[in-house]
Parts: C-alpha cells; sequence; structure tokens
C-alpha cells in the first residue's frame, strides 16, 4: 500500500463519500466535511412587499448604504415572518432582483391614482415612496412624465427655450431642467424636437 496516499480508516464511521462523519475525521489528512448547500428560499408576494416596506424604513434609519443596514432589514425580516431564518445576504439580493423587475414594469392605474393624488396636493411626496413599492428615482421620473405639459408651446416659453439655446446650446436635459424651474414643464425630449423645429424655420 501507498503509505503517502489519504485514506479515512475503516474502523470509523463513514457517510456517502469514505469519509468519517463525526469530528474525528479532521485529523485523518485528505478527509473534508461535506458542505451541504442551505435550501433556497421560495419567496412570496406577501414576502416581497414585507421586505421593501422594511428595506425603505430602515434606509431612512440608517442613511448613506452603511455597511449595519442590511443587517437590521434582516433581523427585522425574520422577527416579523414567521419560520424565517434569512440572511442579510439573502434579503439585499432579492431586493435589488425586485428593484430590477420593477425597472422595465408598467406603470399600474392604481400606481398612477397616487401620482395624481400628489400633484394635487393630497400627498405628500414620502406619503407616496410608503405607498408605492418604487425607487425614489423611478418615482421622481414618474411625476414629472405625468405632469409635463403636452400642448401646444407658448410665446412665452418659445422666447424662453431661445434664450437658453443661446446659453446652453444643444445642452437639452440642462435646457429642460431651467425650464421647469421657470415652470414649463418640458422634458427632455420636447425640449429637443422644438430646437430642431426652430432651426428649421429659422
Amino acid at each position: 500500500m501507498n503509505e503517502s496516499a489519504p485514506f479515512c480508516p475503516d474502523t470509523q464511521p463513514s457517510d456517502s463519500d469514505g469519509c468519517a462523519s463525526d469530528e474525528s475525521q479532521f485529523s485523518q489528512p485528505g478527509c473534508r466535511k461535506k458542505r451541504t448547500r442551505k435550501a433556497k428560499h421560495e419567496w412570496t408576494h406577501s414576502e416581497d412587499c414585507r421586505l421593501i416596506a422594511i428595506a425603505k424604513l430602515v434606509f431612512t434609519e440608517i442613511p448613506n448604504k452603511k455597511k449595519g443596514q442590511w443587517v437590521v432589514i434582516a433581523k427585522r425580516f425574520n422577527a416579523q415572518v414567521a419560520g424565517s431564518h434569512l440572511t442579510q445576504k439573502q434579503c439585499r439580493e432579492h431586493f435589488n432582483r425586485i428593484m430590477s423587475h420593477h425597472n422595465k414594469h408598467v406603470w399600474q392605474p392604481e400606481e398612477n391614482d397616487v401620482i395624481c393624488a400628489h400633484l394635487r396636493g393630497e400627498l405628500s411626496l414620502e406619503q407616496v415612496e410608503k405607498r408605492l413599492n418604487r425607487t425614489k428615482k423611478q418615482i421622481k421620473e414618474r411625476i414629472r412624465t405625468m405632469s409635463k405639459s403636452n400642448g401646444p408651446w407658448s410665446e412665452e416659453e418659445e422666447m424662453k427655450l431661445r434664450g437658453l439655446y443661446r446659453q446652453y446650446g444643444g445642452q437639452y436635459e440642462l435646457i429642460s431642467k431651467e425650464m421647469w424651474s421657470c415652470g414649463f414643464h418640458r422634458d427632455y425630449q420636447q425640449v429637443k424636437n422644438k430646437v430642431t423645429a426652430l432651426l428649421k424655420n429659422a
């Protein structure tokens, strides 16, 4: 027998790979404890909503993405969901998947109703964020989209646009922001299209 080859003594109870199953196996060279993979958690819709609500609350309590955020989130989630023993990594990765899905998700009528309530002054931005399972960026972009002007350009708007174009040139995003700050709700594409039309007719 080749004495250099590692082996597990036949006198020790063994598992399917031939290594001792008790703690004595660690004294035998070449015998490694078989690692068992934790079963994948099947998330439910109610758990998704609970995770999002907890995460949003913790983000306000512990800002700037400090390391302790997900430790707290996982602890609270496990305390509120019976039988849950999820790690901070599992919570974080699933939350990111949910948010990634929402980035592609079409806005539903009931979500638009919440945005409309905000535009009418019935709900604050903070209340909107609590009601919708959306990121702050998504909500702000939706508010901007739903509140933009779709009618014909007024003479006052055109004059303001001409002045901003002379000042900033083709920086349409910047021009759009300046227009909004002046009360003219025109987005990037509207500004670009209008400038193109004005240049053609010049």
